[in-house]
């Protein structure tokens, strides 16, 4: 069997020599022996990473415990691991240098928020915190079951059902092999809406635009009607109010009510005003 059959994850080349990491965590190399820079040593597995430097004659491995192996030119003791090195999570190699990135607690890769709590119908967010783990693909779970589609690095959950409540992992593939992460865990409740960000006051001019917004809490579907002056605005079902080509007919107080299955919220009312606006000087510039 050449080294051309041979499934690789990863190649590294020094100054007159290339080594390659195989799919199943040997290493393979080949080229100038000078220094003994293709001798692998013998047994060497479980490898999750490999480094080398284009002006030198040394090889870096990385297992997947987290100890370093070194072989080839020893110019200023490089091949000479440091006692005690353990943890190691990434490695780089520099000419006549080793360097280790060492995880000192040697964590799992997280799930954050850790703990959150959304209303039915709505959406929630999850997101990855791989810490020094380099991730290369991730797999979602909820209560220990594959959620299918779910590998990217974010999880989102939408239209959100009571039965989604549960325990959320995520399976972060590596160079290593799996690694499963802590868990966060989602409740979902039911409730009425509630008036999180009510609309703000504005301030515009006659043929201007302005947008009134509203944040609200609570269990989807919403249903939105906005107001002016205590009196139905036609077509006004949104989270927002874009109101153009302002004329003083517009002018007053606005308030949006929110309702669904379990009830109503009416927000605290928003007041536009339209400022005057004077002009003087040469009224009769035309532009070329």
């Amino acid at each position: 069997m050449s080294i051309f059959d041979l499934e690789f994850r990863a190649v590294a080349a020094g100054f007159s020599h290339c080594v390659a990491l195989n799919a199943d965590g040997t290493v393979v190399a080949w080229g100038d022996n000078r220094f003994g820079q293709t001798n692998v040593p013998p047994g060497l597995s479980d490898v999750v990473a490999i480094a080398c430097h284009n002006r030198s004659n040394f090889t870096l491995a990385l297992r997947a415990d987290g100890t370093v192996c070194a072989w080839g030119q020893d110019w200023g003791g490089v091949t000479t691991v440091p006692s005690g090195l353990k943890n190691g999570k990434f490695l780089a190699a520099g000419d006549d240098l080793g360097l280790v990135i060492v995880d000192e607690d040697s964590s799992l890769p997280q799930v954050y928020p850790v703990l959150q709590t959304a209303y039915s119908g709505r959406q929630t967010l999850f997101t990855t915190l791989p810490g020094l783990v380099r991730p290369i693909g991730h797999q979602w779970l909820f209560n220990g079951v594959e959620i299918p589609g779910a590998t990217n690095a974010f999880l989102v959950r939408s239209g959100l059902l009571l039965s989604d409540a549960g325990l959320y992992q995520v399976v972060v593939d590596t160079m290593a092999g799996p690694v499963t992460s802590t868990g966060g865990e989602l409740r979902v409740i039911e409730g009425g809406p509630s008036i999180a960000t009510p609309p703000a006051d504005q301030l515009s001019y006659q043929g201007g635009t302005v947008t009134l917004r509203v944040r609200v809490d609570g269990s989807a579907p919403l249903h939105y009607q906005w107001r002016l002056e205590d009196q139905d605005l036609l077509g006004a079902m949104g989270a927002t109010l874009a109101l153009t080509g302002l004329s003083p007919a517009q002018v007053g107080r606005y308030c949006v009510t929110v309702s669904n299955a379990w009830g109503s919220a009416t927000s605290a009312s928003a007041n536009l005003k339209l400022a005057q606006v004077w002009t003087w000087g040469q009224s009769n510039y035309r532009p070329q």
